[in-house]
């Protein structure tokens, strides 16, 4: 692929000018790119996708078990954006059962009962990562618009987030269950001034059983203040609980609403469905010059029991009107129930590891992507770029060697910080497309992602970074290699920076759109990084189906973690504190109804602040009670899931009360 990629290069005018500015300087964003609600041409959500316009290679389409590294054909996609715009957890690895999946959109050329790119698909390996057995690949479809409101062209899913739920206990992997959870366009927050004919607002969910056909599929629309547009963290705690984080944008006044929404689920162990309840987080960052929030990305973690979590959100509350961004921290000490912080870290102490020079502001400051793993100890590691500001508030230095991947982390539980230079890749981003319908632009990072073994001592920070010595600067990051260094949490010690994917492989400079798993295999002798990657048929065809990959044997060893842990690391200075003292005041309780409308079952799910009594009584539409569900009944702190049978009521619309302590919420059920 990479003599295919530099001869696109050669003849499509305007992608290197695009792909990294001579003067090596960009403009920050305020907020996140706005991600395309529009793929090609029209005619390609309805009818099959034209197929890739560069054959297969063989070689990459046969079984390969080995040692070496060696990259095997998985899924397809109808077009590149199914894993494009940053950092999604789409690839997950549960080592209990040896297992890992890949969620991703379908492509209706290999799917034909598909009938638009919305459509979500997994593959799945039951041996390591080793080998995906034909029947495992493309499996589904787990999700299938539902056309509600306005037709199968909308409720379609896009960026599909998600991994396995296993239950407690389970060694088998046909007993477990693909999770997904997925923005889609059902119009219910539309952006008035992008696209009036129809926009986000939706979230698609469900679980799959991995060893049964069928599975099940919800829609939880925008509802005031759940504003939903696109989540971009997403993590399964240990104990089996999704959660995901999302900054609350109502696209209709085009502003962010000043909280994030924390999605919960919880698995209901009768019907075998995933519910999720919202709350409201309030997250207040202050504007740039030109009034816009400065927020840019953000992600979410737990330590491996599941109680010692963080929030990480790349923004700016300093009170100067500019566009820096660095990373404020918020921590849980009780698994998700509150938070405290926030906690400001200050990057200018970099500066040291960074060939800097021309920043003259003495500035440093992230954006981009942050990815977060907690270790076995309950600290917070962050893999984020970081970059010297070039003497203007918004503009910052990404020359080769001018910026850094770091590891901001913490020792003792978010008293101080660390940064620790994993690397200064020689690229930053690059463009495909060609900059029109068929083939919309994409711009992509170098997508810095975080991984850790089951017990939190071994971590595992992965990137893609082209090496412009063998394929040149000009094309910026369209070769990229898979880029791995671990850290030790017992003796402290960093391997070196590893390519996985060096010349020796067939998956050399072939590595875009990568996405790793938060957790690794770790069989008796080494440490594996389970990644996928999205790989285009050339630079400039980001509308053509697409070809995903499973890279194998991506492995460190103990012998690798050779570097002490005071080598490339400098101390950075803080504001605010994670001490407990400052609870953030969340939601007084959240509650969700599910699904709805419902022919026979409804559940209700709601998180209590603290140990409570919970009424829950069924009402029709003139306020007569028609049954009781739980009466006074004390129930702990934490999320909770009642199921209610609705089989026998006539159809028609009812309402639920439920009493929590002295609060009352009063919600609509639709009976179908």
């Amino acid at each position: 692929m990479k003599r295919s990629l530099l001869i696109v290069l050669a003849f499509v005018g305007g992608l290197t000018a695009f792909a990294q500015s001579t003067n090596n300087v960009r403009t920050i964003p305020s907020r996140p790119a706005q991600h395309s609600t529009y793929e090609g041409i029209p005619s390609s959500w309805t009818t099959a996708a034209p197929a890739s316009s560069t054959a297969k290679k063989t070689a990459n389409h046969s079984k390969h078990i080995s040692t070496a590294v060696f990259a095997d054909s998985i899924g397809r996609c109808s077009n590149t954006f199914g894993l494009a715009y940053g950092v999604y957890q789409a690839v997950w690895a549960d080592p209990r059962i040896n297992s890992v999946s890949v969620i991703h959109r379908s492509d209706m050329a290999t799917n034909t009962t598909d009938g638009n790119t919305g459509f979500l698909r997994f593959d799945l390996s039951t041996d390591g990562g080793a080998s995906f057995a034909p029947d495992m690949i493309n499996v589904g479809p787990i999700y299938s618009p539902d056309g509600d409101p306005q037709g199968p062209n909308f409720s379609v899913a896009r960026y599909p987030q998600g991994g396995i739920y296993n239950p407690a206990g389970n060694t088998i992997a046909d007993s477990a269950y693909v999770v997904y959870f997925a923005p889609t366009r059902d119009n219910s927050n539309p952006n008035p001034n992008t696209n009036p004919a129809g926009d986000w607002g939706g979230i698609g969910y469900g679980v799959k059983q991995i060893g049964q056909a069928t599975g099940t599929q919800h829609q939880m629309p925008t509802a005031s203040p759940y504003f939903h547009v696109i989540p971009e963290g997403f993590t399964i705690k240990q104990s089996g609980v999704p959660v995901s984080i999302e900054a609350a944008n109502d696209q209709s006044t085009g502003n962010y609403t000043g909280n994030m929404l924390l999605y919960y689920g919880n698995f209901n162990t009768s019907n075998h469905d995933m519910a999720y309840t919202p709350t409201t987080f309030p997250l207040t960052v202050d504007s740039d010059n030109n009034g816009s929030p400065t927020l840019s990305r953000y992600n979410v973690g737990f330590s491996p029991d599941g109680q010692t979590g963080y929030m990480v959100a790349l923004g700016h509350n300093s009170g100067n009107a500019d566009s820096t961004m660095y990373p404020i921290v918020y921590k849980t000490y009780n698994g998700g129930t509150s938070w405290v912080g926030p906690l400001n870290i200050v990057l200018d102490n970099i500066g040291p590891l960074c060939n800097n020079s021309s920043a003259t502001s003495g500035l440093y400051v992230s954006a981009f992507s942050v990815d977060v793993i907690v270790d076995n100890s309950g600290n917070l590691h962050m893999i984020t770029p970081v970059f010297g500001q070039s003497g203007t508030s918004s503009s910052i230095l990404i020359g080769a060697g001018a910026w850094g991947m770091f590891d901001i982390y913490t020792t003792d539980g978010g008293v101080n910080w660390r940064a620790h230079l994993l690397a200064n890749p020689s690229t930053f981003d690059a463009t495909f497309g060609q900059n029109n319908t068929a083939n919309p632009t994409i711009t992509e990072y170098t997508r810095g992602q975080a991984t850790s073994t089951w017990d939190g001592t071994k971590l595992f920070f992965t990137w893609f970074d082209t090496d412009t010595i063998q394929w040149g600067s000009a094309a910026g990051n369209a070769t990229p290699d898979m880029h791995s260094v671990g850290y030790n949490t017992s003796t402290q010690t960093w391997t070196p920076d590893t390519n996985f994917t060096s010349l020796s492989t067939n998956a050399s400079g072939q590595v875009t759109f990568g996405l790793v798993s938060q957790y690794a295999f770790s069989p008796t002798g080494y440490y594996n990084i389970p990644c996928a990657y999205n790989q285009l048929s050339s630079v400039g065809n980001t509308g053509t189906a697409t070809q995903l990959f499973y890279i194998q044997n991506a492995n460190f060893t103990d012998a690798n973690f050779t570097i002490p842990q005071s080598t490339n690391t400098l101390a950075l200075t803080s504001t605010g504190n994670l001490n407990g003292i400052n609870e953030i005041n969340m939601n007084e309780f959240s509650l969700n109804t599910y699904p709805n409308p419902a022919t026979n079952n409804v559940q209700v799910s709601y998180l209590l602040k603290k140990n409570s009594k919970v009424t829950i009584e069924l009402m029709n539409i003139l306020g007569e009670k028609v049954s009781t569900i739980m009466a006074n009944e004390t129930q702990s702190e934490g999320f909770q899931t009642k199921g209610i049978n609705i089989e026998t009521l006539s159809a028609g619309v009812y309402m639920l009360k439920t009493t929590i302590n002295d609060k009352v919420i009063v919600s609509k059920i639709t009976k179908i």
